[in-house]
């Protein structure tokens, strides 16, 4: 049985989507590790996954599998925890004669990175999925999304270079600038707070296409004005 629902982040973009599907060890194993992640399984359906982590840790302990750490991570998603998720499915994605898996790690590596606002990994690891499923919608949905997060951040991080204040400045300026925001950035931070309960609408294949396309050369363009911003030099300050 492959289960796949939509997963609801604690953030306002909670279209992303999740690939958070069983991936069931061959009969081979022990029976105890076999009865454990049947148990896990059991527990992640009925959404108890508390339950489930404990079932997937333990199965762990007889005999390691990418299967039970993909599985694991996604009972730990569950639960809002993405930094502990991560390493679980770096793991599942260096599994190399299972594509299935990996595509499914790597989607969902994608997602708690995305989670953790780290969204220059989280597209590469979109990136990764593509490689082995390049039709996957949810994937470049999700991979859209992050890139729009990344120009953000990118842009916000300009942004806050500029507004630095010079090395040389006196006691007094900075002494002005530990006063209260001015309105123009309670304006700011009221538009930031709009944006953040705004949630996204559903898109078409063709729209992910287009907006992907967008958000790749508005990338470019940043990064272009990056590396400018980077090559110019300043000219020494003389303190007299």
């Amino acid at each position: 049985m492959n289960l796949s629902h939509h997963v609801t982040f604690d953030n306002p973009w909670r279209m992303i989507i999740g690939c958070f599907c069983f991936l069931y060890v061959l009969p081979g194993q022990g029976q105890t590790n076999h009865d454990l992640l049947k148990k896990a399984d059991q527990s992640y359906i009925k959404q108890d996954f508390t339950k489930a982590e404990e079932n997937y840790r333990k199965a762990l302990e007889q005999k390691s599998s990418e299967n039970t750490k993909y599985n694991l991570g996604n009972a730990i998603m569950e639960q809002n925890r993405p930094d502990e998720a991560v390493t679980l499915y770096e793991d599942a994605t260096k599994k190399q004669n299972d594509h299935v898996l990996k595509s499914k790690a790597w989607h969902n590596l994608g997602n708690a990175l995305f989670q953790k606002k780290d969204y220059e990994n989280s597209v590469k690891a979109y990136k990764e999925a593509l490689k082995i499923v390049p039709d996957d919608l949810d994937t470049k949905k999700n991979l859209v999304l992050a890139k729009k997060q990344l120009l953000k951040q990118q842009q916000q991080q300009q942004q806050q270079q500029n507004q630095e204040p010079p090395k040389d400045q006196n006691n007094q300026d900075q002494q002005q600038q530990q006063q209260p925001s001015s309105g123009e950035d309670q304006k700011g931070e009221q538009e930031q707070k709009k944006e953040a309960a705004a949630q996204p609408q559903q898109m078409t294949k063709e729209e992910a296409e287009q907006l992907l396309q967008y958000t790749e050369r508005e990338d470019q363009k940043v990064q272009q004005k990056l590396r400018n911003k980077e090559s110019k030099t300043t000219p020494p300050k003389k303190d007299w």
